[in-house]
């Protein structure tokens, strides 16, 4: 608005971090419409694709303008009539219409980082990760969070925000499940959950990518209260796109150790066989994911049934998820957790 009604006088579009702004969109496309979705974002979102693109135009990212192209062509109706009349007006270069699908993005701030197997096609495994603090906007209990998709479906989740309510934004807030981080896919630590306070966070976070993989590191412990007894929980997360696997390894070191559980949150049925979860069904349309597990103990499993009640969920997952809960009894102090996921 400032830019038109001054005739371009009165500009923005060079400042780094509104041009940052604008590529996040495209940087968190998954396949389809889908995106991640940590804190209260959706998994699936419909944005307006005129916009993106004038925004693209603007601070010159042909990426981000295809993108906005795409989303435009898709669409099956106008926006608010703020947003229609500019789209209207506006004659814009030739451009194509295509998603992107960056092989990477990491945002340093929010210490977000998202990989797939290979830019410009959903085929093979993708994931996002998160380290951060939980007293972010709009927060959940999940420092150390992440999600799998394979070949643009959604395999290991974020299940998102239900529909709000006087409790989301009051004191209670972390009594509704969606906001635990026992229903992220992230440990219970000595029956502890994470806490709530700026002072629960990742460190040591870092991130590197190149055409061997992508891997994601944290260091976990600050984000579990002193209940939990943590003294260090470094998880690693690794995506080899030679082979179109992920591993996850938790290494952590315990003051006390009487039990550990993972949580992984799915929308696909779970069967489990020895030290193997298979995932298939629901929203996978293409062959099964196979969870491997190796740690020094046997663990236990288990597979919730969730039922999903509330609307605003229920039109992204459907009527029900599964929680698979993978435990040990009087672990060793110090060890590591391995998964492969293939």
């Amino acid at each position: 608005m400032l830019h038109s009604a001054t005739e371009g006088k009165l500009s923005f579009y060079n400042v780094p971090l509104v041009k940052e702004i604008g590529r996040y969109i495209h940087r968190v496309h998954i396949a389809g419409d889908w995106f991640v979705n940590f804190a209260d974002a959706s998994a699936k979102a419909h944005p307006e694709g005129l916009l993106i693109r004038r925004y693209g135009e603007a601070i010159q990212d042909v990426e981000l303008e295809s993108f906005g192209a795409l989303l435009a062509a898709q669409s099956t109706g106008l926006g608010t009539i703020g947003r229609s009349l500019p789209a209207l007006f506006h004659a814009g270069r030739p451009v194509k219409s295509v998603a992107p699908l960056v092989r990477e993005a990491w945002m340093p701030g929010t210490q977000v980082c998202t990989a797939r197997r290979q830019a410009g096609t959903a085929e093979g495994l993708y994931f996002a990760a998160q380290g951060g603090h939980n007293a972010e906007s709009h927060n959940h209990n999940d420092v150390g969070n992440f999600i799998l998709f394979s070949n643009g479906d959604p395999v290991l989740i974020d299940v998102g925000v239900e529909t709000y309510t006087a409790k989301t934004f009051s004191s209670k807030r972390y009594e509704i499940w969606t906001m635990q981080s026992a229903y992220h896919n992230c440990p219970t630590i000595n029956g502890a959950m994470q806490a709530a306070g700026r002072q629960y966070e990742a460190r040591d976070v870092a991130f590197h990518s190149d055409d061997a993989g992508a891997t994601f590191s944290a260091d976990l412990a600050a984000a579990y209260p002193a209940e939990a007894g943590v003294r260090s929980w470094l998880r690693k997360i690794h995506l080899d796109r030679r082979t179109n696997s992920l591993e996850l390894s938790d290494t952590y070191a315990l003051r006390t150790a009487n039990d550990l559980a993972m949580s992984f949150i799915t929308p696909c049925a779970a069967m489990t066989d020895g030290n193997v979860v298979t995932l298939s069904g629901g929203m996978l349309t293409k062959g099964t994911v196979r969870i491997s597990v190796d740690a020094a103990q046997t663990p236990r499993f288990a597979v919730e049934e969730i039922d999903v009640t509330d609307r605003r969920l229920q039109g992204v997952w459907g009527n029900r998820l599964r929680r698979i809960l993978i435990s040990w009894q009087k672990p060793s102090a110090n060890g590591t957790l391995r998964f492969r996921i293939t």
